[in-house]
């Protein structure tokens, strides 16, 4: 059976915040695309769109890759 590959946002550099922000468990790509660009509209400067990595039995944790990168304008 194939295992599900979820993807995740992790936003960069929000004005007045230190620290980054993560959201996953988006099902496809195109709902990862629409919630980094929604960030970027909220104030985040740059936005990764990562994708989990296929599970190693054994392993604690998941491994994710980045397969974008969203960035503001200005």
């Amino acid at each position: 059976m194939k295992q599900k590959r979820y993807f995740a946002v992790h936003a960069f550099g929000f004005p007045g915040h230190p620290f980054p922000k993560f959201w996953d468990a988006y099902p496809t790509l195109q709902h990862a695309r629409n919630a980094a660009r929604q960030a970027i509209k909220d104030g985040w400067r740059e936005c990764e769109i990562l994708r989990d990595k296929p599970r190693v039995p054994g392993n604690v944790g998941i491994e994710r890759e980045t397969v974008e990168t969203l960035r503001s304008a200005s």
